[in-house]
């Protein structure tokens, strides 16, 4: 006896199609997670007007079903048909794009296509994310981070979180390139920093004909919840946000704004207009959703993480599913990366520097974050022309008075050399790594040509340098 094969939806809708007089073909069929999309072609295309008449007595017995007519790979029509079985889309799923700082892009989900949804921080400035309770806004922003930290070297950008509820991102605030700030106060004094480290930015791009911004490490500000900022220190906030928010993308300070309360005294049109990149979650209101993506359709979303998001470079908004990261997931990774460090630190504590009189080097180190860049001025720096100790090796900062630095806690590398051993003063070199910059200066109240040295880093690491000393090494 012949076992008939059941048939699926997309070919019951064909055949109660048909018992109306309408002949249509299913061309194909996209799974997404929450939706499945049906794909029709019309035998009679002369028919599309009395099917706009019959498709509601087809789909009426669906749940949530979207129907669109006309797509740009010819189809005549598709059904967009909610599962009533919805699958948990992980982050763990996801294929992430190859990133290296400063070109950083993430996979934040899968649109109605299976496709990846990926944010190229190379062409999204800044993010504007607004969903109300239970839209998924949250796990949004931790995919975001979550993906972040797994895929970027700690010491390739920095990432400064402000968070007035005090809850978002406590998992996140024991790595070495994270700042948290959890008071409204503190927040305006962090944007008062980040204004002055851009205005720094564009001085050296004016004053060296620089236009690639990329020059920069990247840093990552995010704001959760934008709407509590605004309403407790909207006086010291606002201006100062705008003043970045205008100016930063330019400078490689790319912010992320996040709110519960998508309204025009919390997102005023200075801060929308300068988002470039916006996801509309599920919107308590029509009123809503046209405050973050101009459209009022955010009201239809599913919550769970069910998006649209606008890209600047597209005429059209993209709906989405957010992909899940779960907190014990980003507590496993936080703490991998914390094992990790704490590996290579003790490592170094084991090694010793010695000092040779006169014209010696010395490499101190404060934090683990300037592994690298030790490590390439280690195997470059004689090439350089810099003389060196045969048995230079690492150092681990005793103190700072013993280093002298008054004015810096930060990781930061100290080379105390000379050009030329019988002509040349010994010159001080401070590369504030955390920055990319160089302060550099004559050692000891010398005149010498310390220019040169600096113009020689710069050549080989990209730091930025300055024609003045912060620090010196002190003799003993």
């Amino acid at each position: 006896m012949a076992v008939t094969k059941k048939k699926d939806l997309g070919h019951k809708i064909v055949d109660q199609f048909s018992s109306m007089g309408i002949q249509v073909k299913l061309a194909k069929t996209v799974e997404s997670p929450r939706f499945t999309t049906y794909y029709y072609n019309m035998q009679d295309p002369l028919q599309i007007l009395k099917l706009k008449d019959k498709h509601v007595d087809v789909i009426r017995d669906f749940n949530k079903v979207n129907v669109v007519y006309g797509h740009p790979e010819g189809y005549s029509f598709s059904l967009m048909i909610q599962k009533k079985k919805v699958s948990t889309l992980k982050v763990s799923k996801l294929k992430q794009p190859k990133t290296q700082s400063p070109h950083i892009k993430v996979n934040i989900g899968l649109d109605l296509l299976n496709k990846d949804v990926i944010l190229d921080f190379d062409k999204t400035n800044h993010l504007l994310v607004a969903g109300t309770t239970g839209s998924g806004k949250s796990a949004f922003i931790n995919t975001i981070l979550y993906t972040l930290i797994k895929a970027v070297d700690q010491e390739d950008y920095e990432l400064k979180l402000i968070d007035p509820k005090r809850v978002s991102f406590n998992a996140f605030k024991s790595l070495k390139n994270v700042e948290l700030i959890t008071e409204t106060e503190q927040a305006s004094d962090l944007f008062t920093q980040l204004i002055k480290l851009m205005e720094f930015r564009y001085e050296y791009m004016e004053s060296h004909g620089e236009t690639d911004k990329n020059i920069f490490k990247p840093t990552f500000v995010v704001v959760d919840e934008l709407a509590e900022l605004m309403l407790v220190d909207r006086a010291n906030c606002e201006d100062k946000l705008i003043r970045l928010l205008q100016k930063g993308r330019q400078a490689n300070i790319h912010i992320i704004l996040a709110t519960q309360r998508p309204t025009t005294d919390v997102i005023s049109g200075l801060i929308k207009a300068q988002c470039d990149t916006r996801v509309c979650l599920k919107m308590a209101s029509a009123k809503d959703s046209i405050t973050v993506i101009d459209k009022g359709i955010g009201q239809t979303l599913l919550g769970r993480g069910d998006g649209f998001i606008k890209y600047p470079d597209k005429p059209d908004e993209i709906r989405f599913q957010t992909a899940l990261v779960t907190d014990a997931a980003i507590s496993k990774q936080v703490l991998s990366m914390k094992q990790k460090s704490r590996f290579v630190e003790d490592a170094l504590e084991e090694t010793t520097c010695s000092r040779a009189a006169g014209a010696a080097a010395m490499i101190a180190i404060s934090n683990i974050r300037v592994k690298a860049a030790v490590d390439k001025c280690i195997r470059n720096i004689s090439s350089w022309g810099f003389k060196l100790p045969k048995n230079l090796s690492w150092a681990e900062q005793q103190s700072s008075s013993w280093l002298g630095l008054t004015k810096f806690q930060d990781p930061c590398i100290i080379l105390n050399t000379k050009l030329n051993e019988q002509t040349d003063p010994m010159i001080d070199i401070v590369i504030y790594h955390e920055l990319g910059h160089i302060i550099a200066g004559p050692a000891a109240g010398h005149k010498g040509r310390w220019r040169e040295v600096m113009n020689v880093i710069h050549e080989h690491t990209g730091y930025v340098f300055h024609e003045y000393v912060y620090a010196r090494i002190t003799e003993s």
